[in-house]
């Protein structure tokens, strides 16, 4: 199943494809600092467990070594020299289950982020899609993971998922 991140191109005011590979500086450097990890395949989040999502599919993009999907594959850690305030966000698609809560929250450096956490009930006939987004001030060698819970009373896996950080400035 392929994820959709909103865009995956864009024409510019002169009629240029505009893509996150493309918007470079005047030297050919991205001019953007971040990168946005996938999942690959299911994961079984069980009943009542907090369970921190794997990123083990290939990085759609990823400009400073942020992620490694062969290698602590659920973490985005900011390198050094990198620190500032960023945006971070994600997407979690759970199978179908109408019984009670989905949730998703955001855990830096081995600590859960209460502030930014999302919680639905379930729909019948629906698989349950979570997006979070926050603002977070990381210094070098943070790093953040996407955590999620369900209390459906049984296993349902996670189908789909992306992760990612932008740093809007430092």
């Amino acid at each position: 199943m392929g994820i959709t991140h909103g865009w995956t191109s864009a024409e510019a005011p002169d009629g240029s494809d505009v893509t996150p590979t493309n918007f470079n500086d005047h030297t050919g450097n991205p001019s953007y600092v971040g990168c946005l990890a996938n999942k690959s395949g299911n994961q079984a989040i069980t009943f009542g467990v907090t369970t921190t999502l794997t990123f083990t599919g290939t990085d759609s993009w990823d400009t400073d070594g942020f992620h490694d999907p062969a290698s602590n594959d659920s973490r985005i850690t900011i390198p050094t020299g990198k620190g500032g305030l960023y945006l971070v966000s994600s997407y979690v698609q759970f199978a179908q289950n109408s019984t009670n809560d989905r949730g998703i929250h955001f855990g830096v450096t081995g600590t859960s982020n209460s502030a930014s956490q999302l919680y639905v009930r379930a729909a019948a006939n629906w698989k349950t899609r979570l997006t979070l987004t926050v603002p977070l001030l990381l210094a070098a060698g943070d790093y953040v993971e996407v955590l999620v819970d369900q209390d459906s009373g049984t296993t349902i896996n996670v189908e789909a998922a992306w992760f990612s950080v932008v740093l809007l400035g430092t």
